[in-house]
Order: C-alpha cells, then structure tokens, then sequence
C-alpha cells in the first residue's frame, strides 16, 4: 500500500498493519493519512471529529461498518481496503493512494470488486425499501406481498408475524383487521456506536460500530372475503323450487381467470360460499344441478374487490318441464267433435291443487307442468257425455306429450222387454 502526497512529492510505501483498541481487540483505523502514529498519545473519544465535515463523516462511518468484519469480509484484505477508502474520503485533495505489487513496486488495482461492494453498501444505506409508508390490502390467510425491493434483504422484524424472504415480505395468521409493522436495518450488531478518536500530536483513529438505525413502515389491511351463492328458479327467481324438483344438491365451481378450478361450492339450504379467495375476478361453473333442474350451461363472472369483499350473486336453473298438449272430443260411432268448455283440475302427489285448465273451442288444452308426478280429473263434461277416469302425468324429463281424450255418449237402458213381462204378469193376475 502507497501513498503520494503531492504538497512536499513524498510518497510513503507501507505494508498494511492493523490497529486495535487494546482492551477490546476491535478494529480501528487511520482518519489523516500523511500524519504519523503515535503510540504513546493520549487520545479522547467524540463522536464529532473536529477534522471532518458532516458528509466526510457520515461516508468514513459506512465505510468502516462495511469494511472489514462486516459479515463475510473477514479476510484481512477488507482491512487494508477499508483503510484505502477512508483515507481517499479524508483527505480527496492533497495526496494519492494505491497498492503496489510490492513494497515499493508497481502500482496495481487487485480490489476493484471489493472497493466496488464496499461503495454499493455505503450509497445504498439511505435507501429504504419499497414497501416503505405503503399501504396493502390483503385476504386473510394470503402469506406473500412480492417486490419489496432489492434493498429488503438487509432488513428484518421483531414481530414473528412477519419474515423476510429474498425481496419478498412473508406473513403469517393474519386475521381481518388492520396492522402496522416496522421493519429494521440488521446488519447493526456492534452494540456500539462508531466512536472517533482525537488526539494533536497523533494521527486520528475510528473505531467501527453500528450506525444510524434505519426503519421502515408498512400497513396491512386484511379482509375477510366471501362469495356466496343463492340458488333461484329461472321462472320465478325465487329460492322456492317447482313441482317436486329441488335447489339444493347443486355443486358449482369457482374457477381463476385462467379457468383453472380454485373452489367448490356445494348448494345446502338454497345457498353455498367460499372464503378467503385473493381479489381479482372469477367464473363460476355448473357442473351438478339439483334434482329435477337443468345444469345451467353459462359461465357467470364475479369480482372480489376491496370495496366489494364478499360479492353475492344468485344464480338461476331452470326446472326441467313439460309441454302438455289435451285433445278433447266428444261422440259415438266413430263421429266426434272437440269438446270446448271442459275443466280439468290437476293435482300434485299430496294432492294439492296445482292449476285448473279448460278445453278452448278446438276442444284443446295446452299447459306446461315442472318436474313431478301429477294426477288428472275431469270435473264436467257435455251433457248427456259420460267423463273420462281420472289420469296421471309423470314429469322427469324436458319432453313433449300429447293426451288425447273421449267422451262417449251415456247409454240409454232399453225398457220395451219390461214393459211385456208386466203387461204378462198383470194377466195372468187377472186370470186368477
């Protein structure tokens, strides 16, 4: 190691030595490069040199936190760098510094990548990180905020909620609710401050230490999010199934906006949920509709938002039906007509009135009836017509079905063989 001080052209070659603090062995270097060290002065600590400006200062600080013995520069090379670096800081102006291949030898530059790490930790230490006086809104149990800037991996937290992994922030069983938490600088682990050392008849010395902590803060708002489905009857859009068919039983799929399946949701009650999904949009896909319903086929979007948490959404089927038609006559021998005028009362399997339908002038009824079992009256009939027996209609399928229907005219009782056996009867009374 040299050094060229150009008001007097003097150039000093010294092989690199170590000064430590005798009672405690840390390490301490030199702060004014062309004056001599005098091992028998008598020096006093400050924390504010008397020879340096407050930028001088701060930047020596850094250099000897980071120079030698900071983490993994324990090879004595990083001591004679960090002397190099803080004498060029102490005094920019007055001389040249470098090492030689020798004492006395050819100037050579072997530390660059050294010098240039030592830098990019000095420059980089106001720098907090990203996340700083941010604010982020997360779902319960979500365990990473990414990009927390490169500068993260020299910070930590005292709350075991919260860790560190490369830039990333890593959390743990956060529940709904708001948090602040404080991040801290941890490579501060001297215990002391960075003390100088004054002395007018020796050169000056600092003496390593831990320097201006730095923090960061960061907000996190967790919230409890929720889709919840209510299942409807397309028809009616209530939660009240037709006929004998039912809502519940139904299971749907909630699916990313890859289309990939995240959630299931089961219909019990007439309605379903999931929790705790990240905020973004989603689909939700049909696959099991409840009995006597038809799958619905579309693919219904939702949005998680943190206006919006919990999104409901009621979501339709339609029941499976079944187109009646009645075709109703009248006659005998072969010879019919359309019955108009004619009621018939259809009831479900518990007997419960569902409607009552009339034959229109062409003697036809057309009806609709949802999924389920029913039963057929006919409650009049042309007069002089008998009526049909009751009848049953069964629903299970999305079908047509046409009914055609007789009234046969009443017969009437032949009453000429009567009126001659009592005419016979009446003479032969006579007789005897």
């Amino acid at each position: 190691m040299s050094k060229y001080q150009y008001s007097n052209n003097t150039i000093y070659y010294q092989k690199a030595r170590f000064f430590r603090k005798s009672d405690t062995n840390e390490a301490a270097y030199c702060i004014e490069p062309f004056k001599f060290f005098n091992e028998y002065s008598t020096y006093e600590s400050t924390l504010n040199p008397y020879n340096l400006s407050e930028e001088q200062k701060t930047r020596i600080e850094r250099i000897a936190h980071f120079g030698y013995g900071y983490k993994h520069h324990t090879d004595e090379k990083w001591y004679a760098i960090t002397q190099m670096m803080i004498w060029e800081t102490a005094d920019p102006y007055s001389g040249n510094f470098y090492f030689t291949d020798s004492l006395n030898g050819n100037i050579i530059y072997p530390f660059q990548d050294e010098i240039n790490e030592i830098n990019n930790l000095v420059n980089s230490y106001d720098i907090l990180p990203d996340i700083n006086n941010k604010s982020f809104d997360i779902v319960e149990d979500q365990v990473l905020i990414e990009n927390g800037g490169q500068i993260m991996n020299y910070y930590s937290c005292y709350d075991d909620r919260i860790s560190i992994n490369y830039n990333n922030i890593v959390l743990k069983n956060l529940k709904e609710g708001e948090y602040t938490f404080t991040l801290y600088r941890n490579d501060n682990n001297n215990n002391t401050p960075v003390i100088f050392y004054q002395s007018y008849d020796s050169q000056n010395l600092i003496k390593t230490g831990d320097l201006e902590n730095k923090t960061a803060s960061f907000k996190v708002n967790v919230y409890k999010t929720t889709i919840n489905v209510n299942k409807v009857d397309k028809d009616t859009e209530e939660s009240i199934p037709q006929g004998e068919a039912e809502l519940d039983g139904a299971v749907i799929k909630v699916l990313d906006i890859m289309k990939n399946i995240v959630r299931e949701i089961n219909i019990k009650d007439g309605t379903g949920s999931t929790e705790n999904l990240y905020f973004g949009t989603y689909y939700l896909k049909e696959t099991k509709a409840g009995k006597g319903y038809n799958v619905n086929e579309d693919l219904i979007e939702i949005t998680i938002t943190v206006d919006n948490p919990n999104p409901t959404i009621n979501f339709p089927n339609k029941v499976i039906e079944k187109n009646i038609t009645i075709k109703k006559e009248f006659g005998e021998n072969e010879i019919f007509y359309p019955e108009k005028n004619i009621d018939f009362e259809i009831y479900d399997k518990d007997n419960n009135l569902v409607k009552t339908v009339s034959t229109n002038e062409s003697g036809e009824i057309k009806t609709v009836l949802p999924y389920g079992s029913y039963k057929v009256i006919q409650k009049n009939s042309t007069e002089g017509y008998q009526k049909v027996e009751p009848f049953n209609i069964i629903v299970n399928e999305n079908d047509e079905e046409i009914i055609e229907l007789k009234d046969y005219k009443i017969p009437v009782p032949n009453t000429s063989s009567k009126k001659i056996s009592i005419l016979f009867i009446i003479s032969l009374l006579l007789l005897l």
